[in-house]
């Protein structure tokens, strides 16, 4: 399952993503559009994941991200 994580990560976010297993995975990073330099870390499985569906994810995020100064710590995709 992809998940995105604002970035810098909180103390408790980050305690979070040390205890996931991130071998054979890939990170891409998504800003906000809306321009205010929010920015996400996305945690996908790159044999899962082609160009399609990492697009579908990245605009997937940018929905999730809500607004400026509504951007939760972690977003889940469930796909």
């Amino acid at each position: 399952m992809p998940l995105a994580y604002k970035i810098p990560a909180s103390a408790e976010m980050q305690a979070e993503i040390d205890s996931l297993d991130l071998r054979n995975t890939k990170q891409a990073e998504i800003e906000c559009p809306l321009g205010c330099k929010v920015r996400y870390v996305l945690i996908y499985d790159p044999n899962e994941v082609g160009t399609d569906l990492l697009n579908h994810y990245r605009r997937s995020i940018e929905i999730g991200m809500h607004g400026c100064n509504q951007h939760p710590p972690k977003i889940t995709l469930k796909f």
